[in-house]
């Protein structure tokens, strides 16, 4: 297994580190350390969607995987971070199935999906840079082709122990990251 997504799929751990200032130096020598993903937090770093385009092509010289922690669980912000080149998305405050599902689901071109096609940066580097052939490769025959993964951030203890089972049969969630305000 050599990418981050067929790691997740083969539940083998991995190890990331996150950024949460605007250094490009500093996310390609994170990268080079050997950790699987470096994660963009553009939720509570000093980072913004300008800053996220350079940080994730020097995580990828870096020889990591570039994933993105969004501010928020929102259609917009959720395309235009995987157009700006991250590989997957944390989605922070997901406390239902719903919301859950609406995170895939920005995730995803259609029919699986609502994203339009548009990766002015992730397309160049992409194998499958035509819209014609992602939309092809998106359908329900064939779940696994779309390249974003998305990872659920569950930060309330109460919204854990209310619906996780719920938010865990969501379509193609990858991973589930777990925690309560504060961290503690």
């Amino acid at each position: 297994m050599t990418t981050l997504r067929e790691r997740w799929a083969a539940g083998t751990p991995t190890l990331g580190a996150w950024l949460s200032i605007p250094s490009t130096m500093v996310a390609e020598v994170t990268a080079r350390t050997g950790f699987d993903y470096v994660c963009a937090d553009l939720q509570h770093g000093a980072l913004d969607y300008a800053d996220s385009v350079g940080l994730f092509q020097a995580v990828l010289l870096g020889g990591a995987t570039p994933i993105a922690r969004v501010p928020w669980n929102e259609p917009g912000i959720v395309g235009k971070i995987l157009d700006a080149g991250a590989e997957a998305v944390v989605a922070p405050m997901v406390n239902s199935a719903e919301e859950a599902t609406a995170v895939v689901h920005a995730a995803r071109y259609p029919p699986l999906g609502a994203r339009s096609f548009g990766p002015i940066v992730a397309g160049p580097r992409s194998q499958t840079a035509s819209p014609r052939l992602r939309v092809r490769q998106s359908r329900p025959s064939r779940p696994g082709n779309p390249k974003w993964r998305v990872a659920i951030f569950r930060a309330h203890l109460d919204a854990c122990n209310q619906g996780l089972g719920l938010v865990l049969k969501t379509r193609r969630p990858s991973p589930i990251f777990l925690g309560r305000p504060g961290g503690a």
